[in-house]
This record gives structure tokens, C-alpha cells and sequence, in this order.
């Protein structure tokens, strides 16, 4: 063999190819949505429409692409509930280790005739069970947004962190598909030209 010559490329199998597409897909993209789904953030909109109070309450994967949607008519009275975190012993061959598990609260939203709760991080619930009141209370109001957290590590800090992988993964995905298409519009475009 020359110094020049180019050695052939071996092929993928193509069991492989589509074996390392799921595999990534799962690790770049189930993954991440599936943290932030179990830690979500979510939007609260109150607007008052005649005399009455409407809360469109969104629950969203990724930051901003919405799962859960839930609308409060003739909204009343907003609330909280509490669960505090439990203590957990878990036993081991080492005998048994304690941890105490994540506490959690939920904004609730009562109306007239159904009630709906969010999702939102024990450190800003009072925060937005105030904003929520005060707006209640104040007729001259027409619009109030609250965007909460259910927990800071696992719906913010972890999904942000592994964000950057969905992005490349989708990216990646996205330059395949252009090159097949333009691969296969050159193909064409050969093939007509060698007709006569």
C-alpha cells in the first residue's frame, strides 16, 4: 500500500447505529426530562375576568415545554400544604443509617367548584401563597404570573447541567437529517442529469 492511498472505511453494522441512537437518546434526552418532570417548574397565571378570578396553572418539562395544564374557574381562596420531610433508616449489613427524605409543599388553589394544587420548593411557598392573596384582595389587579420550583436542586440546578447534552444530542440529530437530505438531493440530482 502507498504512502497516498486512503484505506477503505469499515462499516457499522447497522444493529450498532441504531443501538448507540437509543442509547443516546435515553441518556440525553429521557433522562434530563425525566429529572425535571419529577421536580417541575411551573407557571401560575391569575387574571381577573368579571368580577372573577381565573388561575391557569402549568406544569412544564425542560423549563418550558408544558405536560400539565389545569384551569381553576371563580378561583376563592389560595392556600398552602406541607409535607415534611421524613426520617429514613436504612438497613444495611454496616447496621442501620439514617437520612431524613426532601420535604415538600404545595401552592393550593380552591375555586368554586374544583380545587388544584402546584408543586413548589418549602423555601418559596410563603412567597408565593402571599403574592397569590394580595392579589386576591386587590380588585384594581387584572394579572399576576408566579413561576415556582418544586425543589431547587432537582428542578433547576441538575436539568440545567444536563440541558447542554439534550441541546448537542438534538443538534447532532439535526445536522444527520440535513446531510441525509442533501446527500440524497445530490443523488437525484446526478441521477436526472445522467438521463438523456
Amino acid at each position: 500500500m502507498s504512502a497516498g492511498s486512503k484505506r477503505p472505511r469499515s462499516r457499522t453494522p447497522a444493529g450498532q447505529k441504531v443501538f448507540a441512537q437509543i442509547l443516546g437518546f435515553f441518556c440525553c434526552v429521557c433522562l434530563p426530562a425525566f429529572i425535571s418532570a419529577l421536580a417541575p417548574v411551573s407557571v401560575i397565571q391569575l387574571t381577573r375576568q368579571n368580577e372573577q378570578v381565573v388561575a391557569d396553572l402549568s406544569t412544564r418539562l425542560f423549563y418550558f415545554i408544558p405536560y400539565r395544564h389545569v384551569v381553576v374557574e371563580d378561583v376563592r381562596e389560595v392556600d398552602d400544604r406541607f409535607h415534611a420531610g421524613e426520617l429514613v433508616r436504612d438497613h444495611d449489613r454496616d447496621g442501620g443509617r439514617e437520612h431524613r427524605t426532601e420535604s415538600e409543599s404545595f401552592l393550593v388553589v380552591h375555586g368554586r367548584e374544583s380545587t388544584s394544587e402546584v408543586p413548589v420548593s418549602p423555601m418559596n411557598i410563603r412567597g408565593a401563597v402571599e403574592k397569590a392573596r394580595s392579589f386576591l384582595k386587590q380588585p384594581d389587579q387584572t394579572n399576576l404570573r408566579i413561576t415556582v420550583v418544586a425543589n431547587w436542586k432537582f428542578g433547576v440546578v441538575i436539568p440545567l447541567l444536563l440541558s447542554p447534552l439534550t441541546i448537542l444530542y438534538m443538534a447532532g440529530i439535526s445536522l444527520a437529517v440535513w446531510r441525509l437530505l442533501y446527500r440524497g438531493k445530490r443523488t437525484l440530482s446526478a441521477g436526472a442529469a445522467s438521463i438523456p
